[in-house]
């Protein structure tokens, strides 16, 4: 059926034909390409909505094809090959629509959001990877409506904290030791070192959140510490270069300081004692693990982040400088520069005083905020204002008084209870100070390694005579910190 000089209010749709809806959408594709807009930011968003709800409608076709095995008529071996012949697209595309086609046939929540281009594609995609990785779909279906709503309401960074969280859960039950049926854990730490013909290396890596976290820290350190004001090598070659220095001073066994970067890791009391899986992530916001965290309390530090007994965290006009303590602090609650939306990592920023020190500021926590280098010169090249509420809120001000944007302090996740079974410490244990401490739920290695270990200024344990006789804890948020010596 064609398509005539008639108006949209006289043209029934539903007796079109695909041939005649294709041509249709065509004219309209046509005709918003030949029409500039007013303002691109609006059509920009609905554009943008256009395009999932194509994509969605791509991805329910190439579902039925696939369910249908309509593939066979063509003798194709599978729905991958036709797509990839018959559309020219490359297999690993035909491949990822897809495996969304068939995890969105058991997601009864994402589905209708993703059709109704409410959920983007980025976002749909990630849920489907994450269900089909932890490979147990009644228990995705539990957080289902939860993760829908984060993926409608957030942006796609928030979608992937909890999408990891939840599989730091699946795994953390599926692998539990106590059950005696676990299974060990995979590491995805692997290095390809080869060489070409002409001698030249050839590097090829992955690794896990917190190894990727020291290495990227390490080799960046190093990197600094070799650059000069008018070094002319590119970044790439800067870290290849801090990469064979840290090498080299392994070999020749210099022990002025120690090759072991600085490593922060914010976790919450449930996580560290291996109830629930909450908080945990390092200052650059990688999450990690709970298995990685277990590993790393074996040979850390463990210090309270908030109202730290013995440690200060507001000075007033005493002190000029930030503290160690603050640093933290502000860290923990603001974990990127606070311009909005600016995702540059707080450790990597400059904490500045939002009533300035020379104008009488006090260094206090409600008085300090991360800002990059850029967004420091907002305020102080730029003439930006910043006002910094009793509740960590930032709000900024562009120059003749107009307000731009706030950001709030990250918010926390709810920690995930465990659906494992625990091993309560027989009455006859309880009588030793060695097992006192067992009732914490921390791993024995820890306090093997920790017992002859000197308590850290701003720490809230005391190792004394025992094998860590006084550990608190007794407030929701920690720090976990690696001892650079």
């Amino acid at each position: 059926m064609g398509i005539g000089p008639a108006t949209s209010a006289e043209l029934d749709i539903t007796q079109l034909d695909d041939t005649a809806l294709f041509s249709l959408f065509d004219l309209v594709v046509d005709r918003l390409f030949d029409t500039p807009a007013e303002r691109h930011g609006p059509r920009i968003k609905r554009l943008h909505q256009a395009r999932t709800r194509v994509e969605a409608l791509f991805t329910a076709e190439v579902g039925a094809f696939d369910r249908e095995l309509e593939f066979q008529i063509d003798a194709r071996r599978s729905a991958a090959a036709w797509i990839t012949t018959e559309t020219k697209c490359a297999k690993r595309d035909a491949a990822k629509v897809i495996h969304r086609a068939r995890q969105l046939a058991e997601m009864p929540t994402f589905a209708p959001l993703f059709g109704a281009g409410m959920i983007d594609t980025t976002k749909t995609d990630a849920a489907c990877h994450a269900r089909k990785r932890i490979d147990a779909n009644q228990r995705f279906a539990e957080h289902e409506p939860r993760l829908a709503r984060t993926a409608v309401h957030e942006r796609t960074e928030q979608l992937a904290e909890q999408l990891a969280q939840l599989v730091d859960v699946i795994e953390t039950e599926r692998h539990d030791p106590t059950t005696g049926d676990g299974q060990a854990w995979d590491s995805t730490n692997e290095l390809h070192l080869s060489a070409l013909l002409d001698g030249v290396g050839v590097l090829n890596a992955r690794f896990e959140p917190d190894t990727h976290s020291i290495i990227d820290r390490a080799i960046t350190n190093a990197a600094d510490r070799a650059r000069t004001a008018d070094d002319p090598r590119p970044w790439a070659q800067q870290r290849g270069d801090a990469l064979a220095h840290i090498c080299n001073a392994y070999l020749h066994g210099q022990t002025g300081g120690s090759n072991r970067p600085h490593l922060l890791v914010h976790t919450d009391l449930a996580t560290l004692k291996g109830e629930a899986i909450g908080l945990c992530e390092t200052d650059t916001r990688r999450r990690l693990p709970t298995r990685a965290l277990a590993r790393i309390v074996c040979d850390a530090l463990i210090s309270r982040l908030l109202h730290a007994d013995g440690v200060v965290l507001d000075h007033g006009r005493a002190v000029r400088n930030f503290t160690p303590a603050q640093y933290r602090a502000l860290i923990a609650q603001h974990p990127t520069c606070v311009f909005p939306d600016c995702n540059v990592a707080s450790c990597e920023c400059d904490m500045h005083h939002g009533d300035w020190y020379e104008n009488g500021g006090p260094t206090d926590l409600i008085n300090g905020y991360p800002t990059c280098l850029t967004h420091h010169n907002f305020i102080h090249h730029g003439r930006w204002t910043v006002n910094k509420s009793a509740n960590g809120a930032v709000a900024w001000y562009r120059p003749n008084g107009e307000h731009y944007g706030d950001t709030r302090p990250r918010q926390h996740p709810e920690p995930i209870p465990l659906n494992v079974a625990t091993t309560e410490p027989s009455p006859a244990a309880e009588t030793t100070p060695a097992r006192q401490t067992r009732r914490l739920h921390i791993a024995p290695e820890f306090i093997r390694r920790c017992r002859h270990r000197q308590p850290h200024p701003n720490a809230d344990i005391n190792y004394g005579p025992g094998p860590i006789a006084h550990l608190r804890i007794d407030t929701e948020h920690y720090l976990i910190e690696f001892d650079t010596g």
